[in-house]
């Protein structure tokens, strides 16, 4: 298992716009916690077709490249996610 584990985000809004959130990087243990917890409570889904997002939530291994990504599925789950993960927007995009 790495040490660290990170977190970033690609929000699409309802204009086509990316809204790309910057990376951070945590313990991995404290990383699969809140992954589950989030998962358990439904703030985190399986991100594929059944699962429509409205952030997709990439995580990340030590040298940033993309593990495995989860689906947050509406604004009051991301507003949630987000207030533990603190990640901030680095770009928007049309």
């Amino acid at each position: 298992m790495a040490d660290h584990v990170g977190f970033s985000a690609l929000h699409i809004d309802t204009d086509g716009r990316g809204h790309f959130y910057g990376s951070r990087f945590v313990g991995a243990r404290a990383a699969q916690k809140f992954v589950q917890l989030a998962e358990r409570d439904g703030l985190l889904t399986p991100a594929d077709a059944d699962h429509p997002e409205y952030v997709v939530l990439d995580l990340l291994d030590e040298d940033g490249d993309i593990i495995a990504d989860r689906a947050v599925p509406t604004a009051e789950a991301w507003a949630a996610v987000n207030s533990e993960l603190a990640l901030t927007v680095v770009a928007v995009e049309p």
